[in-house]
């Protein structure tokens, strides 16, 4: 893995969680008691050999900064590589509208440019899950794909993941369409909002949406040049929490008093710090 570099972007949806997140990101809320949202991701990050990981960050961040440190507890606090934290230029609410991720990922575009690693795993702090991200950027280099989307297929359990992505995958696990959770299907593919690409790729993607003033989000980026790309789906096994709202976050708390669901989440593919 030493051709990957990771980052997760902290524009997460909190309007269903706003009353939880007026002092801090979803990144930085507490999971039982001991953990933070943030610390599966980047602990799935770490576990798979990744030592190139950037927080694109969103909102208001001490809480989240005085947690991460220096990134020692994974491992992230290097010479070469290690830990990068990027924060908006600006974040209004009252007086100016808030621009969309977009503009922190130019503003930093020189981190990606002096990269040196061919791949990036892109994703967002809270999809709670334990998963090896190995063998993921192994089949989307065996596939010759432009990205890879890693993906859940779920039955019925729709309210707790009403608003998340939505797949459309067909046999060949080609991407299809992307949509959103309305409750409405027995059947659907949940997104982790996991995203495999060359780096190359995503810096052309960034600055075509600027150039072209259609997006500003960098995932509204993605979307709008799906056309334009050879995008594969990646299916996901293990137990799998989204906590964008209150009742979602009691949930996944109350989720993990099953052992099963807590001996998948801890141990499945290495531990969480």
């Amino acid at each position: 893995m030493n051709d990957v570099m990771s980052i997760i972007n902290l524009s997460d949806p909190e309007d269903r969680i706003k009353e939880m997140t007026m002092t801090r990101t979803t990144a930085s809320l507490p999971i039982l008691g001991r953990y933070r949202v943030i610390d599966f991701m980047l602990s799935n990050i770490t576990n798979s050999g990744i030592k190139n990981v950037s927080i694109y960050t969103y909102g208001k961040t001490r809480s989240l900064t005085q947690h991460l440190g220096s990134g020692k507890h994974w491992g992230l606090d290097r010479k070469r590589d290690g830990l990068y934290l990027f924060h908006p230029d600006r974040v209004f609410e009252n007086n100016m509208p808030i621009r969309g991720d977009l503009e922190n990922f130019i503003n930093h575009l020189d981190y990606l440019k002096y990269s040196s690693q061919k791949y990036v795993v892109m994703s967002r702090s809270y999809m709670i899950c334990n998963i090896d991200l190995r063998p993921v950027v192994e089949a989307h280099k065996k596939n010759g794909a432009d990205m890879t989307v890693v993906y859940k297929s779920l039955e019925n359990n729709v309210g707790r993941f009403m608003g998340c992505d939505t797949l459309k995958v067909d046999n060949n696990q080609n991407v299809i369409s992307m949509g959103k959770s309305m409750g409405k299907e027995r059947y659907y593919n949940i997104s982790l909002e996991m995203y495999v690409m060359e780096r190359e790729k995503l810096i052309e993607i960034i600055e075509k949406s600027v150039q072209h003033g259609d997006a500003n989000f960098l995932k509204e980026a993605i979307i709008n040049r799906m056309g334009e790309l050879k995008v594969k789906g990646y299916p996901f096994k293990g137990y799998l929490s989204c906590v964008n709202s209150i009742e979602n976050y009691y949930n996944t708390n109350k989720d993990l008093l099953s052992i099963a669901n807590a001996n998948d989440l801890f141990g499945r593919n290495g531990k969480i710090y």
